[in-house]
């Protein structure tokens, strides 16, 4: 591998041979990144990452996210209220005989986003609409993926088994300064809306921009300080099973 890599520099080489049979720190000297499993749905990747993540760096590891739209799954009552629906596989490949399952396109997407972002699957049929969400996702992206290659990932939310689909998944990513961070939330099969996580590795008597993306309703821009977040927390509002968001956490001034 590493003759191949010298000899073709410009190719980007993905270690996948046995999933993450074959996986373990220095692998990673090998390739550019690694693929981990041919599961794609986003809850079974979020619940493999969090195992992943004790051993290997998780900025460096693939995530795809791999959708199809549906259409309108509701009765057309009120169209402009009911968005077209998409799918993603229930575990990996689209043969006809594979199982789908209904799909947020926004929590999807935050769940490919902590790692290497790869995009797959139908886009012929996302509608416009889906596919400009997308794209704003994708530009999120592109303005932090340094960071996230480069990140330390702490688990806020203990690590549970892959058929697990209830709770929260909450990760936070820092740099090598105290400047930044993201904050990952994904609410599952929970009844609770709204939890309170404390942060790490932030500077205490610096003060920082908390900012949401996607925007979420009932979480506002708001400006705290770093002993506030590491000590009394961050509250997270996610309204509904199924929704995600990433907390932009950036120095002010």
């Amino acid at each position: 591998m590493d003759e191949m890599r010298a000899a073709y520099p410009a190719v980007w080489f993905e270690g996948c041979a046995s999933g993450a049979m074959r996986l373990e720190l220095a692998s990673l000297t090998h390739f550019d990144n690694h693929f981990p499993t041919d599961t794609v749905n986003p809850v079974d990747v979020i619940r493999i990452m969090e195992g992943t993540s004790l051993r290997i760096v998780p900025g460096r590891i693939d995530r795809w996210l791999v959708l199809r739209s549906v259409g309108r799954t509701l009765p057309d009552y009120e169209p402009e209220e009911i968005p077209d629906s998409v799918a993603t596989p229930v575990a990996s490949g689209w043969q006809p005989r594979q199982f789908f399952e209904s799909t947020d396109l926004d929590s999807a997407s935050v769940a490919a986003m902590m790692g290497q972002f790869g995009m797959s699957g139908a886009p012929a049929t996302l509608t416009a609409t889906q596919r400009q969400r997308i794209g704003e996702h994708v530009a999120f992206y592109k303005q932090w993926r340094e960071f996230i290659t480069a990140g330390v990932f702490h688990q806020l939310t203990p690590v549970r088994p892959i058929e697990d689909r209830t709770g929260w998944s909450v990760v936070q990513v820092t740099g090598k300064t105290p400047d930044k961070s993201l904050v990952y939330a994904l609410r599952l099969n929970d009844r609770t809306d709204r939890r309170r996580f404390t942060l790490h590795d932030l500077a205490a008597e610096t003060n920082y921009a908390v900012s949401w993306h996607p925007r979420v309703e009932g979480a506002l821009t708001c400006i705290r300080s770093g002993w506030e977040l590491m000590e009394e927390g961050l509250d997270i509002v996610l309204p509904q099973p199924g929704n995600a968001a990433i907390a932009v956490i950036e120095k002010r001034g």
